[in-house]
């Protein structure tokens, strides 16, 4: 399959240039890694959208963890690589049971449109944003599959969308409007034509199961993670409030979107402030009008169905949006710190809006032009009745055909650009902290054994100390230790890993430049 390819290609490439996990990765592959053990995770991945707070739930570690412990280095990249494949995979063939095989490849063409936008969703796939970003497609696809009457879709929205939501807090408001919005509609579908309720049965069981580890942390521990968010509002300092909002989907949507440039050439969140307010509200209104046009007089399910998610996700793009605090708004992109991440949810913003309107305006055509046809032809009407049409037999192939073929050059383009950005940035940017923690895993695995050990990483560049510890938390991990870290780093990596003892030995790695020493004290004082 033409989506998968991407993926092959970004992991292979990156597991050939020497990739290990190093920072975010590093940590999510160690939470992955402690899924079978005792004391797993519950919750996801530390949030810089609040303080001393964390992503909504562990469904990607679930996930990674096979991988993880069948290939302790690779594992979490070919692993997050496949999962984010079956996402396509889902995503088109929800799109195909709706419209057949031009609504597979309009699919297939908006993932790898994204795909060209990020690169380096192909390239580090296990990044709770990247990862979270494929199934949030899929959830959209899937809630257009029950909105036109396929309600076996709904069990899988329910699973994509927790996994999108639980990986980043980015997605949660979409996520769960999908769920509430469709499972609504499936119940009116249902009573109308008096089928079984088994779709929502089986949804409700797969919900409990994505659900059960945060609903559990929430009521076990002293301040549950929800209620530490739900608390932690505002703390951050103000917001970009509506106004910001609504710029961020005119920015989605008004020509040139921001996806019409590469994300990694974006300088930051604050280009969204360079958009109209007023276009944005615009957007809003003409996709309603779109919605009810599609309903009445068009009387198109699938087209209506097509633009109340392109309005659903304008309006939550507003909420999410505005509630970005100003801080994170004004963060400058660059090498090492970014939250250009953000951005990834503005895609789908734009696709869904363009394709509404686009499908809107051909429905239309289509009806007017068909009267005007029908109005000639009749007696009386200035024709001289009706005249059959000679039939062409290539004319029913012709638009999946063109779809097909912009479906390939866009592959081919997004290969090339992965290719490009990959061996300009993403291998070479990693590589001195990768160089650390190889020559620092390996000369503590020469001094000690595998026993629990206090580390602690010193450098004067505090992003190098972050990325290379969370790497040799890891490595030293699946090497038989019980690495503890400072309160600093544990709470990212959970609470087996902060310090409990100071009767075990000091593994102290200090790096200066591109040299790499290891000091070790047999026992804390």
């Amino acid at each position: 399959m033409v989506t998968w390819l991407p993926f092959i290609y970004g992991a292979a490439s990156s597991v050939w240039n020497g990739w290990r996990p190093v920072s975010d990765t590093a940590g999510i592959a160690l939470r992955s890694w402690d899924v079978i053990y005792r004391n797993g995770p519950e919750v996801g991945q530390a949030t810089r959208l609040a303080r001393g707070v964390y992503d909504l739930g562990p469904l990607q570690y679930w996930l990674e963890t096979v991988p993880v412990h069948l290939d302790p280095m690779h594992g979490v990249l070919w692993g997050g690589a496949l999962w984010c494949m079956v996402a396509c995979s889902l995503t088109i063939e929800a799109a195909w049971s709706v419209s057949r095989q031009f609504g597979g490849l309009v699919a297939a063409a908006a993932i790898l449109g994204l795909l060209l936008w990020i690169p380096a969703i192909t390239s580090l796939p296990c990044w709770n944003p990247w990862f979270g970003m494929m199934y949030f497609l899929a959830s959209f696809a899937a809630a257009w599959a029950v909105l036109n009457g396929n309600r076996r879709w709904w069990p899988v929205l329910v699973v994509t969308a927790s996994i999108a939501a639980q990986a980043h807090l980015m997605f949660v408001v979409a996520a769960a409007a999908l769920v509430f919005v469709t499972f609504v509609a499936g119940l009116t579908d249902t009573y109308l034509t008096r089928a079984s309720y088994r779709w929502a049965l089986v949804g409700a069981l797969a919900g409990l199961a994505c659900w059960i580890a945060p609903a559990i942390q929430e009521f076990t521990a002293r301040v549950g993670n929800l209620t530490n968010l739900l608390d932690s509002q505002g703390t951050a300092g103000p917001t970009g409030g509506l106004r910001f909002g609504l710029k961020a989907v005119a920015a989605s949507v008004q020509p040139p979107p921001v996806w019409w440039s590469p994300l990694s050439s974006i300088p930051g969140l604050s280009v969204i402030h360079g958009r109209s307010a007023a276009f944005g509200l615009a957007v809003l209104v003409l996709t309603a009008a779109a919605l009810a046009v599609a309903i009445r007089p068009l009387r198109s399910r699938w087209a209506a169905a097509l633009a109340g998610l392109s309005l659903l996700a304008s309006v939550t793009a507003v909420i999410s949006y505005s509630s970005l605090p100003v801080s994170n708004i004004t963060s400058i992109n660059t090498a090492v710190n970014s939250l250009n991440y953000l951005m990834a949810p503005m895609y789908l913003i734009g696709v869904l809006a363009w394709l509404t309107l686009g499908s809107v305006l051909v429905l239309a055509g289509r009806r007017v032009i068909g009267r005007l046809r029908a109005r000639a032809a009749a007696p009386g009407g200035g024709g001289d009745g009706p005249v059959a049409e000679p039939a062409i037999p290539a004319a029913r192939w012709a638009v999946p055909t063109t779809t097909f073929a912009v479906v390939m050059v866009i592959a081919l383009m997004s290969v090339a650009g992965i290719k490009f950005g990959q061996g300009s940035s993403s291998n070479n940017a990693s590589m001195p902290y990768i160089h650390a923690i190889n020559v620092a895993s390996q000369k503590i695995e020469r001094t000690l054994p595998g026993q629990p050990v206090e580390l602690s990483v010193v450098a004067t560049d505090s992003h190098f100390r972050r990325k290379v510890t969370f790497g040799l938390v890891y490595a030293l991990k699946t090497a038989g230790y019980s690495p503890q870290v400072a309160r600093t780093y544990a709470w990212q990596l959970g609470s087996a890993y902060r310090i409990h003892s100071t009767k075990i030995p000091i593994v102290t790695v200090y790096q200066n430049g591109s040299d790499t020493s290891v000091y070790v004290a047999k026992s804390g004082s």
